[in-house]
């Protein structure tokens, strides 16, 4: 029995080795004190293990809006806008590895109530696609979108007829690893065993009976 307890222990031990690891991107580290719009230059923006590119080499690709700022939908803090209508800005891992979208905070371009639409184009890891067209609301403040999408290489956010979002709070996290064939045999092994060293100790106790 103690041998197969730990063929079970050592199996679980490798399932639970897998953990993904989530993380909330809130772009408060480009928080601009004062009222204004704040341009940023730069056509990649990294935090931590993902980044947000704008697919053109058009100048100021992305904004920010100051902390007091009506427009911003995040006040004290940071939300992303990318600007010039129709182009598109891409998120994934900066290993190019595969990734999950929880969801994220958005809010039209300058959180009056506008109805602006973005496509989002899902592109996952076995090569599949996807297209899905996303509204604002008409009211002022965040709407949460709940995406829960998994296994993807990149999203892609495109808006239509200049409809800018800002966006803010994204949920991700790596996809779960999947553990390689030799893995899979190792576990059903190890349960096999387990399962084989426990019918054998109840035979034999039944037997010294």
């Amino acid at each position: 029995m103690k041998i197969s307890l730990k063929v079970a222990v050592a199996s679980l031990s490798l399932i639970a080795a897998m953990p993904s690891q989530a993380t909330l991107i809130d772009f408060n580290g480009l928080a601009r004190d004062g009222g204004g719009i704040h341009y940023l230059s730069d056509r990649s923006l990294t935090f931590g293990d993902y980044k947000f590119t704008a697919k053109h080499d058009l100048a100021n690709p992305f904004l920010v809006f100051g902390r007091s700022a009506v427009a911003n939908a995040d006040p004290g803090g940071a939300t992303l806008v990318h600007q010039w209508g129709e182009t598109t800005m891409t998120l994934a891992r900066t290993d190019g590895g595969l990734f999950d979208l929880i969801g994220f905070n958005f809010a039209d371009l300058f959180n009056y109530g506008g109805q602006n639409q973005q496509e989002l184009l899902f592109e996952y890891g076995n090569g599949k696609t996807e297209t899905r067209l996303f509204t604002t609301d008409n009211l002022a403040g965040f709407q949460y979108l709940l995406l829960n999408r998994t296994g993807l290489r990149q999203v892609s956010f495109t808006p239509r007829s200049n409809g800018w979002w800002q966006i803010d709070n994204v949920s991700v996290e790596a996809a779960a690893a999947v553990p390689e064939p030799a893995t899979w045999m190792m576990l059903i092994s190890g349960f096999a065993f387990a399962g084989f060293c426990t019918r054998r100790r109840k035979l034999a106790v039944e037997f010294a009976r």
